[in-house]
């Protein structure tokens, strides 16, 4: 899998006339060095990546063997924060980066960084270490690769997926019960995901490589489609959005359905309903050549058409991957093709204020004919009715 990325890297980088890339990005370096590091722009691990030698991994001291154990790269140097008395060694990333790039970049090549990832400040003394060079971007170049998933790949945000079904459904059978805060289903769900991660991977590091994290939305508060969980609690005539995000080797899935705590009323059915058309219409229009911008439409102009077109708060999804939000984009101005292997988020909602939010998201892939939904936990509304 390593070998493979650096020698697409490469390829994308030679032909866009890109010597070295300089890649600061968390989830970009990992992707490009196998390492997933607790990384703070105070302190960046940064690889560098000349498309006519073997890569460079930058690490703070703190890091060094952390790195040696996760990262496929051979060539990794460390950086202090502390005076040391060993020879030439660095104090500074930006002179230990200085350094790495005078070796490998000859002559008149050119440089580029993972500019979308490096606040200004950070770019701004970049720029004045390397003045004498263009920088050039390498971001959409990293985006390009990252949008398709390979097998493995594929394989571990199936078994996130999977992870997440499971969660929802223990939520759903066992955990929520009214007088429950909010903060205390959040709890459950980041328990039961983190134990049934490390089933799947009993080495992982939870919070680097996985595992849980989670949102709920109760009541009223639902319609706020970002808003935190509380201390409110759960009660009976609730309509709940349940979110489950799990990673696991680095890979995430989402996974949301909305639920009601005993028998809906008939208008809120009826924004169920609605959102749940939507949903399917995305799916509908989610195959290789159509475009992200068309799945938005099909599910916003069906919103749209039942008079729902105020309760529209936000796009239809987002890709997901190494980040739970990443490329593609599903939204309506987007011209971007989708491609077999490309992961995304359905998530169309219904938003009414003093009623409540109604939303299902499901991680979906797309394969060579259409699409396979990777989250499978029921959508029905028979299904998702709790009775205590």
């Amino acid at each position: 899998m390593s070998e493979n990325r650096v020698k697409k890297f490469s390829s994308l980088l030679e032909k866009n006339g890109i010597d070295c890339a300089i890649v600061i990005g968390t989830s970009n370096v990992a992707y490009l060095s196998g390492f997933m590091p607790i990384a703070t722009m105070e302190r960046p691990i940064i690889y560098v990546h000349h498309v006519g030698s073997d890569p460079t991994l930058i690490v703070p001291i703190l890091e060094l063997e952390h790195a040696r154990e996760k990262s496929w790269v051979k060539d990794i140097r460390p950086y202090y924060e502390y005076k040391v008395e060993i020879p030439n060694a660095f104090s500074s990333h930006l002179d230990l980066l200085e350094h790495v790039v005078s070796e490998k970049v000859k002559g008149s090549e050119k440089l580029a960084f993972d500019l979308n990832n490096i606040p200004t400040t950070v770019y701004l003394k970049y720029s004045n270490k390397f003045k004498d060079r263009p920088i050039l971007d390498c971001t959409s170049l990293i985006d390009e690769l990252r949008m398709i998933k390979d097998e493995r790949e594929i394989e571990l945000l199936k078994i996130s997926a999977k992870i997440t079904d499971k969660t929802l459904e223990y939520l759903i059978r066992e955990a929520v019960k009214p007088g429950k805060t909010e903060l205390e289903l959040l709890a459950d769900i980041i328990s039961y995901v983190n134990y049934e991660g490390a089933k799947y991977f009993p080495q992982a590091e939870a919070g680097l490589e996985g595992f849980g994290c989670g949102v709920i939305w109760s009541g009223p508060r639902s319609a706020i489609p970002h808003s935190a969980p509380s201390t409110r609690k759960v009660l009976e005539g609730d309509s709940i959005i349940l979110s489950v995000g799990a990673k696991c080797a680095g890979y995430s899935a989402e996974d949301e359905r909305t639920v009601f705590l005993g028998k809906p009323s008939e208008e809120k059915i009826r924004y169920f309903k609605v959102a749940y058309e939507a949903q399917q219409r995305a799916f509908d229009a989610s195959k290789p050549g159509a475009r992200a911008g068309d799945v938005d439409a099909a599910a916003l102009n069906h919103i749209r058409s039942k008079g729902m077109g105020k309760c529209i708060k936000h796009r239809t999804g987002h890709g997901i991957g190494l980040d739970f939000h990443e490329p593609p984009y599903i939204r309506e101005d987007s011209d971007l093709v989708l491609k077999e292997g490309m992961v995304y988020s359905v998530e169309p909602g219904v938003y009414v204020e003093g009623v409540g939010g109604f939303r299902h998201s499901d991680t979906l892939l797309v394969t060579k004919s259409g699409y396979e939904l990777i989250t499978k936990y029921p959508r029905e509304l028979e299904d998702l009715i709790i009775e205590r």
